[in-house]
């Protein structure tokens, strides 16, 4: 249920201020507020403003707005840089799984805006010293790699190239410190809630209106015999082998015994077990041997079977019915069952009714995300 907050900002290579932002990006996550205080501007839907505010295109293109707050294409690609890391992986996506890709981008991306707000709604914020000593780590950052590229570069002067800014910058790392105390908290409180919840009567009506979830399948207990048939094989070596297979089948119909044949002729794993593949049930073998094993009792001897691998020569030691598990036998690791989905049912609720009294607004040209991030 603990979402994963941290967002990687995606920069242009061919421009070397980006590249060095990158170093601290990695700590700028969520969308950018309405910020750039001092211009006292109002991000504008699509329309290219001065510095500070919104470019109509590129990474300071407007996305969407959470409760006035603007979700920028910068930290869309960087979410989708997450998603698939390396840049030209995602860039050569195809259409509709990139589209799909940038739809989920943008919904975690609300979703996060809106856990943040939440938080600072009811007063969980990062200390102001922790937001301080992540913000000098980043500068200290880029004194290093300033220091061996041999430039003038501050953290300062990077953001204002960039057209971002230390309130920005602030903003982003105190949701990145933020978000996760929030989480914690919501995690315990729902917790809580689904442990009174799920009481033993609970989950004994669930078990009564689901029995059928709570069947022991019937299991086989088989030997198996196998010569291996190489898949590419001429006709003529399978028939090679399957004469070697009937042959064996006949001596173990006399009498012998068919550990000691396993042992000697079985070219696979269990063979040095005497061929003893131990208890399984329907489904966990292959399908040729599902088949061969459905009428047949304990001691027969079946086969060979051909399958991809080769021929199978098969016996049944013995066959246990399915049996119905009883509530105290499943009830304790049932309790932590149903524990777990009431947890992830409440936190849906809980983010699906923030969601629906949040203003959620798209510029012109969005609505079919609009519509798909509901």
């Amino acid at each position: 249920m603990k979402m994963t907050i941290v967002n990687v900002l995606k920069w242009r290579a061919d421009n070397l201020s980006v590249l060095l932002v990158s170093l601290f990006c990695f700590v700028l996550l969520g969308p950018r507020p309405q910020l750039f205080a001092q211009t006292g501007s109002d991000v504008k839907n699509g329309e290219t403003v001065e510095a500070g505010e919104v470019d109509g295109n590129g990474p300071n293109r407007l996305v969407v707005k959470v409760n006035g707050v603007g979700i920028m294409q910068r930290e869309v690609d960087a979410e989708l840089d997450k998603l698939i890391p390396r840049t030209f992986i995602h860039n050569r996506a195809k259409k509709r799984k990139r589209k799909k890709m940038t739809e989920d981008a943008i919904k975690k991306l609300i979703e996060e805006e809106l856990i943040y707000q939440e938080a600072i709604a009811v007063g969980v914020g990062a200390p102001e010293d922790k937001i301080d000593k992540e913000i000098e780590n980043r500068r200290e950052r880029v004194r290093k790699y300033a220091k061996v590229k041999k430039t003038e570069d501050s953290l300062e002067k990077l953001l204002k190239r960039s057209n971002l800014n230390m309130d920005w910058l602030r903003y982003n790392i105190k949701k990145m410190l933020t978000v996760p105390i929030f989480q914690d908290i919501m995690k315990k409180k729902f917790s809580e809630d689904a442990e009174s919840l799920v009481t033993d009567e609970y989950a004994k009506a669930y078990y009564k209106e689901n029995m059928e979830q709570f069947v022991e399948p019937e299991t086989i207990h088989l030997l198996e015999i196998r010569l291996k048939v190489d898949p590419g094989s001429y006709s003529d070596v399978w028939k090679k082998t399957e004469k070697k297979a009937r042959e064996i089948k006949e001596r173990l119909l006399k009498g012998e015994d068919f550990s000691s044949l396993a042992k000697e002729f079985s070219d696979d794993s269990y063979a040095k077990k005497g061929g003893d593949m131990g208890f399984l049930h329907k489904g966990s073998m292959m399908a040729e041997i599902d088949n061969a094993i459905e009428d047949m009792n304990a001691g027969d001897i079946g086969g060979p079977i051909r399958s991809l691998y080769g021929y199978h020569i098969l016996k049944v030691l013995e066959r246990k019915p399915a049996t119905q598990k009883s509530f105290e036998d499943v009830k304790d690791w049932l309790k932590r069952g149903l524990k777990i989905r009431a947890e992830r049912r409440l936190y849906k609720e809980w983010l699906k009714g923030i969601k629906e009294k949040a203003d959620i607004e798209y510029p012109k040209g969005e609505k079919e995300i609009k519509k798909n991030n509901k």
